[in-house]
């Protein structure tokens, strides 16, 4: 792997920090004359696709002496500055070192920093940066789909559900509160909301949360982005920020990973910025598309979207289609709809009507469509029948 450098004659020296991790692997070309490493475009994205996701099999790194030695005999840099940059290698390195993986996504440091103590301040203050503490309500199949990722991310996990998940959580590693009012007092940064659509009301009003001890942010991951919205911001403590969300994915078109599949957002209110966007991180570093819009519009895309894709699959399973000797990939794009819409729900179904202001539209908008595709055919079929009549 060749690494990239810059030539930039209205400097002086640089200070280079070498981390590459490729498969143990590495390839070094010193042959120009001043150069410096884009440590945002390079070493950010491999740590963060590669190191965090845990499927790097191994690492080198060049180690500062080499490196400064390598500089001296092609002699890019000479006397006080091999020192010198030797002395800034070494600090950053160490601090590196010291970074847990979660951690490394703080690691921004530019490359066009315009001296090395600003470069080396800017590692420093990563190390000050610490994990989420996340507590979960409603640890169904959805939460605990999103779990395992938030865990593998380095942050601490604590959940609540009307069903009994002691066990599993234990195995997960994720704190198990059958006493709503201790989950409250386990000083939360973020309460993910997790409840099905048509139970949010109902659990949100019986918690009590005068038992928070800090003002904390509340996320929801619901399909509708409305009605979560007005209940937060009803039954909430006035100091608590909100942050309403929907990962456009499940345990199906996510098992792969979330690389490039959406994840819609509207800060409600938010006054903590920084546990805002440290949640928001946590879908970025898997590479999610974030899109942030209002609630409204997206329930307006969602209705005719994800609920007539719903709708056309509970279709498909009524009329109980099944593949055939003779599938079209049409029809077998068909059997897929049918088979993965019924895997989620009638409950998820239900709720994206019954809790979206522009869903009966769109059920009124398919109907229509219907029938008017059927008159079509049944006029096409009487025309038919008049022409063959009259050649008769």
């Amino acid at each position: 792997m060749q690494i990239e450098w810059t030539e930039n004659n209205e400097r002086t020296s640089y200070w280079i920090l070498l981390l590459l991790f490729f498969d143990g692997n590495i390839l070094l070309d010193f042959d120009v004359t001043l150069f410096i490493f884009y440590f945002l475009k390079v070493i950010y994205s491999i740590v963060i696709n590669l190191f965090d996701l845990l499927i790097i099999r191994s690492w080198v790194v060049v180690p500062y002496s080499y490196l400064c030695t390598a500089l001296n005999k092609k002699k890019i840099i000479e006397g006080n500055d091999v020192t010198e940059t030797c002395k800034w290698l070494q600090i950053a390195w160490d601090v590196f070192i010291k970074l847990k993986p979660s951690q490394t996504r703080l690691l921004s440091i530019l490359y066009d920093a315009p001296s090395k103590t600003q470069i080396v301040s800017s590692v420093c203050n990563a190390m000050s940066s610490t994990n989420l503490k996340i507590g979960i309500v409603g640890f169904g199949s959805f939460a605990q789909f999103l779990a395992k990722t938030i865990l593998k991310q380095g942050h601490v996990l604590r959940a609540t559900s009307r069903t009994d998940y002691s066990e599993l959580c234990l195995n997960l590693g994720v704190s198990f509160f059958r006493n709503v009012e201790a989950f409250l007092e386990a000083d939360n940064d973020v309460v993910l909301i997790c409840t099905s659509i048509l139970s949010l009301t109902e659990i949100l009003k019986s918690m009590p949360f005068q038992c928070l001890k800090k003002p904390t942010l509340f996320v929801d991951v619901l399909s509708v982005k409305e009605h979560p919205k007005e209940v937060l911001l009803q039954v909430l403590p006035e100091e608590s920020d909100v942050l309403c969300t929907h990962p456009m994915f499940g345990p199906e078109s996510g098992k792969n990973g979330w690389k490039d599949l959406t994840f819609v957002y509207e800060r409600v209110r938010i006054r903590n910025q920084d546990i805002c966007s440290s949640f928001l991180q946590i879908f970025q570093r898997e590479g999610c598309r974030m899109l942030e819009m209002s609630c409204e519009e997206h329930d307006k895309l969602a209705a005719r979207s994800q609920f007539l894709t719903h709708t056309i699959g509970r279709v498909l399973s009524e009329m109980e289609i099944q593949s055939t000797p003779m599938n079209t990939k049409g029809f077998e794009t068909l059997i897929q709809l049918k088979e993965s819409t019924i895997k989620d729900s009638f409950d998820l179904f239900s709720g994206l009507f019954v809790q979206n202001k522009f869903a009966k539209q769109e059920l009124e908008n398919l109907e229509l469509a219907f029938k008017k595709v059927k008159q079509t055919l049944l006029d096409k079929t009487i025309d038919v029948q008049d022409a063959d009549g009259d050649k008769l």
